[in-house]
């Protein structure tokens, strides 16, 4: 090397020793892989990885190698945690629930869209046929006969999981068959075990906004129909306001002659006629529009 050389490296030796700084190593390489495999569990982003070993070695003031090499290394270790996930994930399928994996991604005879596509739709709103869907697609997604699911899911980092469901969402049926065995299961049981607990949450939420909605049209059934039997409600209140008077009149109207001066103001009849129509018209006594809602339920 020309002296020059020499001398600068000499110079950031001496400064690196002054300063309290490390070298870079094979043993600090081993460690710093160590330390970021459970990151990489966590998540794949290689960018995100890197600034998180660049920073581990700033704060335990090791010299940062080239860019290079610290990215080779990064890039090694995610591989690592992908096969070794994918891996621990296919040791626990059996030949008979990979195949079923496998049969979500095969269009049916008549049909235009496979299984998988399907589970990945989402209504476009609440409804009663919407909601039917989606129960079908939980029972469909439990019928799939995948136990001890939760165990398997278990065995991957929660933010992990949650990714590569996004993932197998985004890829299509094609790119997904294409990939190794191995990672193609991952991404499935990933989506599977998603796709399910969004379902069910989703069925819940639309029950709820369904059974909103079918109130919020019984009250305006019933506020409709109050309307309609506008004159008839004001003439039964005319009606009792005079039967009320009369009532409470105790002075000019004794109680044995009570009966006989109703009659005279509203004949019997008139009384009788307006006692059906109340009861054909009256609402429950908390005025709640639970007739009107049962016949939309």
């Amino acid at each position: 090397d020309p002296p020059a050389a020499r001398t600068s490296r000499l110079h950031a030796e001496r400064a690196r020793e002054h300063l309290g700084w490390h070298k870079y190593t094979e043993s600090t390489e081993r460690l710093l892989r160590e330390w970021l495999e459970p990151l990489a569990e966590e998540h794949d982003y290689a960018h995100a990885l890197f600034e998180a070993a660049c920073q581990h070695l700033y704060q335990g003031k090791i010299v940062r190698p080239g860019p290079d090499r610290l990215e080779r290394m990064v890039e090694a270790v995610r591989t690592t945690v992908k096969v070794q996930i994918a891996r621990e994930i296919d040791s626990q399928l059996t030949v008979l629930q990979k195949k079923k994996l496998d049969e979500l991604l095969i269009v049916p005879a008549g049909e235009t869209q496979s299984p998988l596509q399907r589970f990945k739709e989402t209504p476009s709103r609440a409804s009663g046929n919407e909601l039917l869907d989606v129960l079908e697609k939980i029972q469909a997604l439990r019928g799939l006969d995948l136990p001890h699911m939760d165990r398997v899911i278990g065995l991957i980092h929660p933010n992990r999981a949650k990714l590569l469901a996004l993932r197998a969402k985004q890829r299509t049926n094609w790119d997904t068959a294409r990939l190794l065995p191995q990672q193609r299961y991952l991404l499935l049981v990933c989506f599977l075990d998603q796709a399910l607990h969004e379902y069910v949450d989703l069925s819940i939420a639309m029950y709820l906004e369904t059974i909103r909605s079918i109130f919020q049209r019984a009250e305006t059934k019933r506020d409709k129909e109050t309307i309609k039997h506008g004159k008839k409600l004001n003439d039964k209140v005319v009606m009792l306001a005079r039967l009320v008077r009369l009532i409470l009149d105790e002075d000019s109207v004794p109680d044995a002659n009570l009966r006989q001066a109703i009659y005279h103001l509203v004949p019997r009849d008139h009384l009788a006629y307006a006692v059906h129509e109340c009861d054909e018209i009256a609402q429950p006594a908390d005025y709640t529009p639970v007739s009107f809602a049962a016949r939309s339920y």
